[in-house]
């Protein structure tokens, strides 16, 4: 039965936001790896989903997570800032040093206090996410230690969620996986790279509907999987609220993608795992150490003074904890007792019963092992008082273990407990309808003595039974059972028609053989009576009638173990014969004597090992009344000397007894002192012991500081190990693009020692890979003429680039830079040498310097002759002119350049026929001679010009010019 969960109407579940899954995602150690893989294996396009990955960090370090897993998905990845809205195809990723919940759509931080319980960030963000999102949660748990989120996920299935794990076999440490697999919640085991696909598809199914068809489901159906479940497991769930069953129906069959229930009624049919699966989805319990604490404190307060109030004085507190799960509530109600008690009635035991229908659950509470964190809802102080640390967990203390028995029981069909004088039943009563619930209130009030408590979840309440309870505490449902009031019972009727056909189709024979009817009718009457017990004792199976050899003894029945309850006379032998057994042994018979009644009993004792393999370690104890085999002697008739001989008779066994009793006295005393130092040996180991077990749990501590210490440095490794990947490929990329530039590029540390150079660098100076380190003013440099060392120094010093031109011995010209080169975060300085190839550049300052040279010298020529020129552009606009020109025409060289000749002066050289010359006879030809034209000039009068003009062609120009020259005519000519 479930154990402790919260109704689905109560006010934080109106709160939730039906809008896109959230996938939570919480790994540790080894992590990295998985989480990337998981991504690197998402597809492009998918349904609206949000993720939020929650890792083990070194709260003293700032993380690169976020940018490592950038690298891996297309989503934007960010880093969780508090009151951040959550949105779909984003990846968010917890802060190093903070807490984190989602709450109303948004993600909330929290600062996180160091303590000395482990820290669980998983769990923390999972419980939340189950509160807020339900159905829409699912919780993935990847590599890692320990067992952060193994408490989450319970929290997630609570609530109709998804759960993922990682395939222990392909993680780099497999505990939190383990640990989550164990619970049996886990809807999909798989490696990271294949969870992608399965996620999709379940999520696609949820968003496509309800992912609870409750009023799809036919009632029919569910009549035939109630009966499916009852065929096959006994258990008959047609009792619970039918909105429960179809909702966890309705997740089973989102799971395998089906659709129609009529065929998940043949899917269950024909695959008995699936039976299994359902029942484990529907007693999922829900349940914490102390949850609501306020109750349980409550309980301690109210109810416990009232109880310890009525239990006489020599009696044992009783408690049933009806729906235990996996023990934790029923270990938190021994604990308050014990802690109660202790204060008030230290005399008083305390007898806990604990029941449940889930045997794999009743087996998990009886170890009275749980995850490591287990720490958030223990405080510290009971925890170390109630439990003990064990490797990665916490196991209870014996001292509470032995006051709970823990049984599987049906509240439904089993028969209740009696004489009780509390009953906590907590959060089971809502997962069943109301005609059962009215059957069993007066049940437990049937239970409890009077004035016993009953002690029920926040959303569960007596009803209409205000005449049979009064309330203790309305807020926390603790209620009192009214004294002289009597509870009318009403019988529950579990019977149901058997079906036709078993769960393979298989019909049902109507009737038994005589065969088997016989078989098991001479088993019944002539098998002697026996019992099947393991190596401490504890009978597993009981076959006839063993009142005559087995009983219990008086006060609380702890456990029903053969050495407790065998009689007087085989508990010895019982003992002694199973010490010697092992489970290769032969059969042992021994014959002995037990005291039954005041009357001896002659029996035969069989003890045989068990042979199959899966009941090896158990052992068959058989029993054979010998008495009945004894026949009495006819009587003789007594004479006198029959009387003298059987007072000589009675006399020799007198003395006989007489010696046999001393002997016996002697053999006892010399017990009693081999028992004495056997004792005081006994309590020396003890105390060993103890000094043992505390030095083991100091270390046990310091091996889980250590084991966090770990975790955290195990992911930091992670990250810088994805850092260095990073390092590497730019280091790569930079390496790449100093060899392709062409530039000889090298890198001087603050010592001035090579600290990196490109392969191009062995133009400057001997380089090899091994020079690497060694200092620069060893190798020999090519470069002339410079000081090399003198101008690095230069650079340190002024932290300023430096440019010169340098020679090689080569004869190669460089451009040489040198510049600051700050690395490790600012704290050294080195210089960068970069030298740039100048060899065409020289050549082409070379030939410009020739350039102007020849302009030099032909400028020279033009201004040492006395006759006026001109250069002109195909445009006939002025490129320059000579000094007689600017004389002949009175103008200077601003009024000249740039103008068109036919604009000078006055425009006295706009002449129909200059223009035909030069416009029309110069494109044709390379010249023209001695062409003669006559203009006035201001100031001078009239002149008459022979005209030569050739056209220039220039190199680098892409039109010719024309070069015109004027030569003055005499008057006379």
């Amino acid at each position: 039965m479930p154990a402790a969960k919260k109704e689905i109407k109560s006010t934080k579940k109106k709160k939730k936001v039906k809008a896109f899954p959230t996938i939570g995602i919480g790994a540790s150690a080894g992590g990295l790896d998985a989480i990337g893989s998981f991504f690197d294996a998402m597809p492009a396009e998918f349904p609206d989903m949000a993720f939020v990955v929650v890792s083990h960090l070194d709260p003293t370090h700032s993380s690169i997570l976020p940018e490592l897993l950038q690298k891996h998905t297309q989503m934007a990845v960010h880093p969780v800032k508090d009151s951040m809205q959550i949105q779909p195809h984003r990846v968010y990723v917890i802060p190093p040093d903070r807490d984190l919940r989602i709450e109303n759509g948004k993600l909330r931080l929290t600062q996180f206090h160091a303590s000395s319980s482990p820290r669980a960030p998983i769990n923390h963000f999972f419980r939340s996410l189950a509160e807020q999102l339900a159905e829409r949660a699912v919780g993935i748990i990847l590599s890692g230690m320990g067992s952060d989120g193994t408490i989450g996920i319970q929290s997630i299935k609570g609530e109709l969620g998804m759960v993922m794990v990682q395939d222990p076999a392909s993680a780099k440490y497999d505990g939190m996986p383990q640990s989550a697999i164990y619970t049996g919640l886990a809807d999909f085991v798989l490696p990271p790279e294949e969870m992608p696909e399965q996620l999709i598809r379940y999520v696609d199914r949820m968003l496509k509907g309800e992912p609870v068809p409750a009023e799809k489901m036919p009632s029919n159906v569910l009549k035939k999987i109630h009966g499916i479940l009852r065929t096959g497991t006994g258990h008959d769930f047609s009792y619970y609220k039918n909105s429960t069953v179809q909702r966890r129906i309705g997740r089973r069959m989102n799971i395998h993608g089906i659709e129609n229930p009529s065929e998940y009624d043949r899917y269950l049919q024909n695959d008995p795992r699936e039976a299994t699966a359902l029942i484990k989805e529907l007693l999922i319990g829900v349940t914490s150490f102390f949850r609501d604490p306020a109750a349980f404190e409550a309980l301690k307060k109210t109810g416990l003074p009232q109880l310890v109030e009525n239990v006489p004085e020599g009696d044992t507190l009783r408690a049933w904890v009806a729906g235990c799960a996996t023990g934790e509530e029923a270990y938190s109600l021994a604990v308050i007792c014990r802690e109660y008690l202790g204060e008030h009635r230290p005399d008083m035991d305390i007898q806990i019963f604990a029941t449940d229908l889930d045997e794999d659950a009743v087996q998990r509470a009886r170890t009275g092992l749980y995850a490591g964190d287990i720490a958030a809802d223990v405080d510290p102080r009971r925890l170390k008082m109630f439990f003990k640390k064990d490797n990665h967990a916490y196991r209870v203390r014996a001292g509470i273990r032995e006051t709970i028995v823990f049984a599987k029981q049906s509240v439904i069909k089993d028969p209740p407990f009696t004489k009780l004088d509390l009953i906590c039943c907590r959060n089971l009563l809502i997962y069943l309808d109301t005609k059962l619930q009215k059957r069993l209130l007066p049940l437990f009030h049937h239970s409890l003595n009077p004035k016993g408590i009953l002690f029920l979840g926040t959303s569960e309440t007596i009803g209409e039974f205000t005449t049979l309870f009064s309330s203790l505490n309305d807020k926390w449902r603790i209620y009192q059972r009214k004294a002289g009031t009597h509870s009318q019972l009403q019988p529950i009727d579990f019977s149901f028609p058997l079906p036709k056909h078993g769960p393979q189709g298989v019909p049902i024979k109507k009737q038994m053989d005589i065969t088997t009817l016989a078989e098991k009718t001479l088993l019944d009457v002539h098998t002697p009576p026996g019992m099947i017990i393991d190596a401490n004792g504890d009978i597993r199976y009981i076959h006839g009638r063993m009142h005559r050899y087995l009983e219990h003894a008086q006060g609380p029945v702890r456990s029903y173990n053969a050495f407790e309850m065998a009689r007087e006379g085989l508990k010895i032998h019982l003992i002694a014969a199973m010490r010697k057994m092992q489970p290769q042994s032969d059969s042992l018979k021994k014959d002995i004597q037990i005291e039954q009644d005041g009357h001896t009993l002659d029996v035969r004792v069989t003890i045989s090992p068990m042979p199959q393999e899966e009941t090896r370690g158990l052992y068959m104890v058989v029993f054979e009344d010998l008495s009945e085999e004894k026949r009495p002697e006819p009587k003789q008739p007594v004479t006198a000397t029959g009387k003298d001989n059987l007072t000589a008779r009675n006399q020799a066994l007198e003395q006989e007894l007489k010696a046999t009793r001393n002997k016996l006295r002697t053999t006892v005393e010399e017990l009693e002192s081999s028992n004495e130092e056997l004792r005081s040996a006994n309590e020396e180991y003890q105390s060993a012991n103890e000094e043992l077990q505390s030095a083991n749990e100091e270390l046990n501590s310091s091996k889980e500081e250590l084991q966090s210490l770990n975790e955290e440095l195990e992911t930091v490794n992670s990250e810088l190990q994805g850092k260095v990947q990073q390092v590497e490929k730019a280091y790569d990329e930079m390496r790449n693009m100093l060899n392709s530039m062409d530039i000889p590029t090298i890198f001087l540390d603050d010592n001035l020692c090579v600290r990196r150079f490109s392969t191009n660098a062995a133009k400057i100076a001997e380089l090899l890979e091994a020079d690497v380190g060694r200092p620069f003013q060893q190798l020999s440099s090519k470069i002339l003429d410079v000081d090399l060392e003198h101008a690095i120094q230069k650079v340190r010093e002024i932290q300023h680039r430096l440019e010169m031109q340098v020679k090689t011995a080569e004869g190669n010209f460089y451009l040489m830079r040198i510049l600051p080169y700050p690395y490790l975060e600012n704290q050294r300085l080195g210089v960068v040498l970069t030298f740039v190839d100048i060899k065409e550049l020289k050549a082409m300052t070379k030939q410009l310097q020739f350039a102007e040279d020849a302009w030099r010298f032909a400028e020279g020529i033009v201004e040492t002759v006395r006759e006026p020129l001109i250069v002109l552009d195909q445009n006939m606009k002025t490129i320059s002119a000579n000094a007689f020109f600017y004389r002949l025409f009175r103008s200077s060289e601003q009024d000249v350049e740039g103008s068109s000749l036919y604009d000078l002066g006055d425009g006295q050289l706009d002449i129909p026929e200059l223009r035909k010359v030069l416009e029309e006879v110069l494109p044709s030809s390379q010249s023209f001679q001695d062409h003669e034209i006559e203009f006035d000039l201001p100031g001078v009068g009239q002149k008459k010009l022979r005209l030569n003009a050739r056209r220039i062609h220039e190199h680098g120009v892409a039109k010719d010019r024309i070069l015109l020259a004027m030569e003055q005519v005499a008057q006379e000519e």
